[in-house]
């Protein structure tokens, strides 16, 4: 609900009990969910798989990866004390020197609360906090915590030169697109994202390139209106990736669509899966799936053609035909797909704080990899390709890494010397020389970068006027350069 929107309605609500409760909710809502929850989208249904392990939605090499990054490893200030819950701590009190995720937590303070989690059946407003906080804080929140991320995991990638390169960036912008649910079925009621995981290309004009949307709650809504609002926000993106690719009706490659939200402080990941037969098969008006009969000669040419179907990774491949079942994520029906979230971590709390940073962390890495099915992020690797290394585990490979870096940084502490010994020699040349001493080199003025300020800061005068005696005859101060 928006702070600024109509005060009479609120009066309403507080005349009415002190706890605003949606209409829809169901006594049922009440109780944790068990098993996937199923979601209709107009034709569509979404089987949605609550509390599944981060393994699930991204692959477990960049887990373990995001588990060793300096950027998960990192302790923030407001945890160094003991405390595991950051609520504990006076914020104000906060370092001046070690800033990482300051904002986050202050602006977590703005978040106004619910009196249940958003798998627990919904969300209903406290009124008395809803005069004090505002549920937008909760964008800015996710806004600020990407922020962080993004800028200390550095992954760029380069392009067609050295100064060029694409890398994610946080965006608090809202925007709405629509999303269709199979040929001509075009809907509009998607709701507003609360912001976007953006891929900027640099130098060049910053237009917004969503990636991976972002979702808060904003008004008392059941979970299964929740979640619709957030499959439908998926759904969007898909019809977005897919057009970055220009495919063939019948030959929609597969695709996998993110979504990060925020309840309250609870941070929850969503994965959707959208396997391109399937895909093909709704956008060609097909009623079935033409699925293939399981027998021992399917099986043997399945397993034969194996390598050549993984080579094509569901791009530009036949989507005709009978099909196996484990090629449609091992879903029979037609209309119906797989929706995985994560559970929700509390980020006042130590633990889930720093299990949603390194879940957060394997999913840009995951993105920056090359290896993701979004549109958007594999036609840009198909123009600029990138080699992704091998995951090697074993010490000979680490030690080689560790030699590979005690160079890098023995060249940069040798450069930093040279440097600082120039720039030594400088200094000591000009201690012996007079600012209004002048060589037949540097008796005129020039606009040369390189040359010491006094080369050009005034002016030559042909006449030969004295500097000093013209100087020592003013009794006003000396003229500052920036004037």
């Amino acid at each position: 609900m928006d702070p600024d929107g109509d005060f009479q309605f609120l009066m309403d609500l507080m005349s009415e009990g002190s706890v605003y409760e949606p209409s829809s909710a169901s006594d049922s809502d009440s109780e944790p969910e068990h098993g996937p929850l199923s979601v209709q989208i107009h034709s569509l249904t979404a089987d949605i798989y609550l509390d599944c392990p981060i393994e699930e939605l991204v692959p477990a090499r960049y887990v373990r990866e995001a588990e060793k990054s300096p950027v998960v490893q990192q302790k923030v200030w407001v945890f160094r004390y003991g405390y595991q819950d950051a609520r504990d701590m006076d914020l104000e009190m906060w370092s001046n020197t070690d800033i990482r995720y300051r904002g986050v937590f202050k602006t977590l303070c703005k978040v106004p609360s619910f009196d249940k989690d958003l798998y627990d059946g919904g969300s209903k407003f406290e009124l008395d906090e809803l005069f004090n906080k505002s549920t937008t804080a909760q964008g800015q929140v996710l806004y600020a915590l990407l922020h962080e991320i993004l800028e200390m995991a550095h992954i760029r990638r380069q392009m067609y030169s050295r100064r060029s390169y694409f890398c994610l960036s946080s965006k608090l912008t809202n925007y709405h697109m629509d999303y269709m649910t199979g040929h001509h079925e075009r809907h509009k009621d998607t709701p507003d994202t609360a912001g976007c995981i953006s891929m900027e290309i640099h130098p060049g004009k910053q237009d917004l390139q969503p990636v991976v949307p972002l979702s808060t709650t904003r008004e008392s809504e059941s979970l299964a209106d929740a979640m619709a609002g957030k499959v439908k926000i998926m759904l969007a993106h898909l019809l977005n990736q897919i057009r970055h690719l220009h495919p063939r009706g019948d030959k929609v490659p597969d695709q996998e669509v993110y979504l990060v939200g925020l309840h309250g402080s609870k941070l929850h990941i969503l994965r959707a899966y959208f396997p391109g037969k399937k895909t093909s098969a709704v956008w060609c008006g097909k009623k079935e799936l033409p699925l293939r009969s399981p027998s021992e000669y399917d099986q043997r040419r399945d397993k034969d053609c194996q390598e050549e179907a993984e080579s094509s990774n569901g791009t530009g491949q036949q989507q005709t035909g009978s099909i196996d079942l484990s090629e449609v994520d091992d879903e029979p029906d037609l209309r119906t797909f797989r929706v995985l979230a994560t559970r929700e971590f509390d980020l006042w709390i130590k633990t889930d704080f720093h299990a949603a940073v390194k879940a957060l962390v394997a999913l840009v890495m995951y993105l920056m990899s090359g290896r993701a099915r979004l549109g958007n992020l594999q036609r840009i690797f198909e123009r600029y390709p990138y080699e992704e290394e091998n995951e090697d585990t074993d010490e000979e490979t680490e030690e080689e890494r560790e030699e590979i870096r005690k160079q890098i940084i023995e060249e940069q502490e040798q450069l930093t010397q040279e440097k600082t010994n120039e720039r030594v020699e400088e200094e000591q040349a000009v201690d012996g020389l007079s600012p209004f001493e002048f060589t037949v080199e540097s008796d005129h003025a020039d606009n040369d970068p390189d040359s010491p300020w006094w080369d050009w800061i005034c002016e030559d005068d042909d006449e030969g006027l004295d500097i000093a005696e013209e100087y020592a005859g003013c009794g006003s101060d000396p003229i500052d350069g920036d004037s």
